[in-house]
């Protein structure tokens, strides 16, 4: 016996009836041992590789009046996507808060002391 385990993200739950209706139906699949919970709107399961998938058990929530897809784990995003997401958001908003203190402390004029539109300027910056 195999036995993996899969996260389900759940969609359509409106109440704790719900949540145990999805964990009593993901149970009757063969193999299956499921806990739903309904707070954070997902599923933990272990199940039999031989006897299961990850596509049945998507299948059986779906049945049921749900929906469900294999949950994103923030922490297995890769290292490369992580650094140039970081270093996106520190050259956006390093360069917004270095020119929005210059802007508003003093307003209409650019780095150089030269008239300037203050709007146009942070236009620039908010903007990829």
């Amino acid at each position: 016996m195999e036995t993996e385990a899969v996260d389900l993200q759940l969609s359509g739950m409106t109440c704790a009836a719900c949540a145990a209706r999805i964990e009593k139906v993901l149970n009757r699949v063969e193999g299956v041992r499921a806990d739903v919970n309904f707070a954070t709107e997902s599923a933990h399961v272990l199940f039999d590789r031989e006897k299961t998938t990850p596509a049945t058990l998507i299948e059986a929530v779906r049945k049921a009046g749900y929906d469900a897809a294999p949950a994103i784990d923030p922490f297995t995003q890769p290292d490369e996507d992580a650094t140039a997401e970081t270093e996106r958001y520190r050259r956006k908003f390093g360069m917004s808060f270095q020119y929005s203190a210059l802007f508003d402390s003093q307003p209409g004029l650019a780095p150089s002391g030269l008239p300037c539109d203050p709007e146009a300027a942070r236009r620039f910056l908010v903007e990829p």
